[in-house]
């Protein structure tokens, strides 16, 4: 297929469509990179996977139009996950699968966190999410080729009168003084589908460290693909074993999809069977029953306030909550100093801090008193499971919310974390109750994980921290808009 141009935004692109009603797979070329530069990689992975293809050249490369601006802010490639969500609406492709390499790839973190409804799978090569010293060193030698050597004239075939603004937008701005901060991990925590991180080994442009962060503070599951003796552009470098890891990631999506498929349709029938049988509720806690995150984020700038330490807006906390005190702290503190003993200082003052302020501000969200009232007017089971510390949990509910849950119970062990379902089934038991008689009620898509890792009805509330959106990817079975909404439901 030859190159098509959308003339109205001037982004040069190729589309294979040979599997109608199957997910395409659009590959986000590095900061050298183009459309030809990828030969036939994209197309025998979608032969291999049985998925649409579209590759594009972004602004400034390749067949593209040239860049808009003389020069890029740091926020440069989170404009490229807008553009790019706004080119998912013009080809109408509402079910992607991101592959992005280098650059290709921290756009594709920025948009699977930005926009989860319209993403079902990312896989990244070579990713950044911060900037490293390996990095800029990297680049600078490049830059030597550039001046020196042939590179300049390689990249000429494909980028053409543009190879000079191209190639100066991604070396001027990655050596920049200003460009050291850049650090997009506070996106992390946002995305929610599946991932798979591959890196060489011999990397010259990033550490393993880059992998390390990806995988441990995305949401959804994140595997990793290492490949010894492999530098920056291992599909180009060991093609046959990215296309075999690859295609079978993009088939395991897949498999998950049918399976999350089979499990709403499965807790439907049960929501059909069961409606007027619904016997127990858990509830999460922050952003669901209580809004507490101005006492969150007021203790936490404290600590950062002690440290000298710039701050967060609610904003910014909103992203960091839900998963424990102690990842709240990592995604608070700067990039640059995470090291473990400042974490594990940071997370005592944190406790300490957050223990005499938790209940400064925070309180139950206007209606949850009456909801409460008449969940327990009806006889119905309630119960409280939080991330949040089992003693600061308690303290929350019993002194905002005393006498209507008959269990409340914090985090006690990492293990334990949801969405890992052992806490909620363990309930489930102590109620008596089946699972499929139980509802889960969160306002994050880790709780929706969680309702359905223990098979109970999902139910999503929009006044918390997180998106409808979020919610509905992650398996809500039914979004609440207010609390008197759940009434609807168990009657």
């Amino acid at each position: 297929m030859s190159a098509n141009k959308n003339l109205h935004s001037e982004i040069a692109f190729k589309r294979i469509d040979n599997y109608p009603g199957k997910p395409t797979i659009i590959f986000l070329h590095d900061s050298w990179g183009s459309i030809n530069l990828l030969r036939d990689f994209p197309e025998k992975l979608g032969e291999l996977t049985e998925c649409n293809v579209l590759i594009y050249d972004r602004q400034g490369y390749g067949e593209s139009g040239p860049f808009s601006y003389s020069k890029r802010n740091n926020d440069y490639m989170e404009l490229e996950a807008d553009i790019l969500n706004e080119l998912l609406d013009y080809w109408k492709i509402d079910k992607a699968i991101l592959f992005g390499h280098s650059d290709g790839g921290s756009i594709s973190l920025i948009t699977a966190a930005k926009y989860p409804s319209k993403i079902v799978g990312v896989i990244t090569e070579g990713a950044h999410v911060f900037v490293e010293d390996i990095t800029v060193n990297g680049i600078k030698d490049a830059v030597k080729l550039y001046q020196t050597g042939n590179l300049k004239s390689k990249l000429e075939k494909y980028h053409g009168e543009k190879t000079d603004s191209m190639f100066w937008a991604w070396a001027d701005t990655w050596t920049s003084e200003e460009f050291r901060t850049w650090n997009i991990e506070s996106f992390l925590p946002a995305i929610h589908c599946d991932l798979l991180v591959i890196q060489g080994a011999d990397d010259e442009y990033g550490t393993l460290e880059q992998v390390t962060k990806i995988v441990t503070q995305t949401s959804g599951q994140a595997s990793k693909l290492i490949i010894p003796n492999a530098k920056h552009s291992p599909h180009k470098e060991v093609p046959n074993l990215v296309l075999e890891k690859s295609a079978e990631f993009i088939k395991q999506l897949f498999d998950d999809e049918n399976k999350n498929a089979s499990i709403r349709e499965v807790s439907k029938a049960s929501f059909r069977k069961h409606k007027n049988k619904f016997k127990g509720i858990i509830f999460d806690l922050d952003g669901t029953l209580v809004n507490s995150l101005e006492d969150l984020a007021g203790s936490m700038n404290k600590v950062l306030q002690n440290h000298n330490f710039p701050t967060h807006s609610l904003a910014d906390y909103k992203i960091f909550v839900g998963k424990g005190i102690l990842n709240l702290v990592r995604s608070s503190l700067p990039k640059t100093i995470q090291d473990e003993q400042t974490v594990k200082s940071c997370y005592q003052q944190m406790v300490s801090i957050y223990k005499d302020n938790c209940i400064i501000k925070t309180a139950p969200y206007d209606g949850i008193i009456d909801l409460l009232n008449e969940l327990k007017y009806r006889k119905i089971k309630l119960a409280v499971l939080s991330n949040k510390a089992d003693e600061l949990t308690k303290k929350i509910v019993q002194t905002l919310m005393p006498d209507y849950f008959d269990v409340v119970l914090g985090l006690t062990s990492e293990e334990l974390r949801k969405p890992n379902p052992f806490v909620a089934l363990k309930i489930s038991n102590f109620f008596q109750i089946d699972s499929e008689n139980m509802i889960y009620v969160g306002d994050s898509g880790i709780d929706m994980q969680t309702a359905q890792n223990a098979k109970m009805f999902g139910v999503g509330v929009t006044w918390g921290f997180r998106t409808e959106e979020e919610l509905i990817v992650n398996g809500a079975q039914e979004i609440l808009n207010h609390p008197s909404d759940l009434i609807k439901i168990i009657s």
